[in-house]
């Protein structure tokens, strides 16, 4: 799915976050390789759902340009 959404030119820039059981460092370059913007293992861990929430729904800086690609 990840691979699908990262494919499509219109949601090239779409966040895509991971939340998944499989923990192994073989699983989480997996997900980099498919185009990942995030990769959670649960049970979710709350301090890292935040970080990973707030990087995602900031919005962008006054007098910073979109980058468009």
């Amino acid at each position: 799915a990840c691979k699908k959404i990262k494919k499509n030119r219109l949601n090239n820039n779409t966040p895509v976050v991971l939340l998944t059981s499989k923990s192994s460092s073989f699983d989480k370059i997996k997900g980099a390789l498919a185009g990942c913007d995030a990769y959670l293992v649960k049970p979710i861990n709350h301090n890292e759902f935040e970080d990973v929430y707030e990087k995602f729904t900031q919005e962008p800086q006054r007098g910073a340009r979109a980058h468009v690609g």
